[in-house]
């Protein structure tokens, strides 16, 4: 059976993603765009889409179908009100917003300032990280889509935590996104004009992840972890480069390489988690860059890249982890956990390497 897919949401970046990405998936049988206004032609907002032949649709004139699947990808406090619109037992629903991410509704009411307006629907939906939670994804219909920062982060320290290489007591995180993790809402600061030559700080007084990532690792692991997230802008449009800094377990050996083989293991049968250090030059003090993940190689791809080294003498581990925001982190996991959540092959419609 082919899907009808809606994605509410269609004029923002990862909502033109998603129907990218969509529109290669041999399992749909169509696609839906829905905005605030109905009747735009899509290419006409997404250029990249040109030649779709589609046009928006409204929540206040659906689509004459039943969806078999819905993607919602609105700014957070959005998706409640909507996702209880298609809350049937033949609709799977995948949020990219961080409404139902919290087990408890009070926590997103804390986090993010607004009130949960669906209480009752939140205990029904499942975390969808992929990497962890394949089982869960597998069984459940509403799917709450991680972070970009947390999928880049949690794919970099959960296997450091499980296997006892990391402390979890301070771990400092240290992360530039692409502008368009801004959203596509015009902002003065993200001219072209301005952003050249220029990186923007921003949420410096708490990155609303941070809780997010301290939540997962306490779900997965048992461990509190004290995570301090650190964000930026940088001057290009997409992809997250992420730098973390732990530090090793009093009875673990300073040994990158060591390092690198427990990561390696541990995603040998992972499809888009890529191990990608190699041993560096002979005299160790060389700038040799191609040690660490490189932003541009995983770009288009749903793939999370990622490299270890060590400063011995402060038995610290810095880990480099890279990721394109609007696919790993977003779009492609949607699609990743749908694909889980039907039945097919996990990879089906994605692709592992950058353009």
């Amino acid at each position: 059976m082919k899907l009808n897919a809606f994605v509410i949401g269609a004029t923002g970046w990862t909502g033109a993603e998603i129907i990218r990405l969509l529109e290669q998936h041999p399992h749909i049988a169509d696609i839906y765009p829905i905005s605030r206004d109905a009747d735009i032609e899509l290419e006409s907002i997404h250029p990249n889409l040109t030649g779709i032949n589609k046009k928006t649709w409204s929540l206040q004139s659906l689509p004459p179908v039943t969806p078999d699947v819905v993607f919602i990808s609105l700014p957070s406090g959005k998706s409640q009100e909507v996702a209880s619109l298609f809350n049937n037992d033949r609709t799977r629903i995948i949020d990219l917003g961080a409404d139902f991410r919290f087990a408890d509704p009070a926590t997103f009411e804390k986090i993010y300032g607004k009130p949960h307006l669906a209480p009752a629907l939140q205990n029904a939906f499942r975390y969808g990280y992929v990497e962890e939670f394949r089982e869960e994804i597998g069984q459940s219909r509403l799917i709450a889509n991680p972070g970009c920062y947390v999928n880049a982060a949690l794919c970099s320290l959960l296997p450091l935590i499980k296997k006892n290489i990391i402390d979890t007591e301070n771990i400092f995180i240290s992360a530039v996104n692409g502008t368009s993790g801004a959203g596509s809402s015009a902002k003065r600061e993200l001219l072209h004009y301005n952003m050249i030559n220029n990186m923007l700080a921003y949420s410096l007084n708490g990155h609303r992840h941070t809780q997010e990532i301290e939540t997962v690792i306490k779900t997965v692991t048992g461990n509190e972890a004290n995570v301090s997230l650190v964000t930026s802008h940088g001057n290009f449009a997409r992809g997250i480069f992420m730098i973390l800094a732990v530090k090793l377990k009093d009875n673990v050996n300073a040994d990158r390489q060591a390092i690198l083989n427990d990561l390696s293991e541990y995603y040998e049968s992972n499809p888009f988690v890529f191990i990608t250090g190699k041993e560096r030059g002979a005299s160790g003090i060389e700038k040799d860059y191609a040690i660490y993940p490189q932003l541009a190689k995983v770009i288009g791809s749903n793939s999370c890249h990622i490299s270890v080294d060590i400063v011995a003498d402060k038995r610290e581990l810095r880990i480099v982890s890279v990721i394109d925001n609007l696919v790993k982190g977003a779009a492609g996991t949607a699609i990743q956990n749908m694909n889980i959540m039907m039945g097919y092959n996990e990879t089906t419609g994605l692709s592992r390497y950058g353009i």
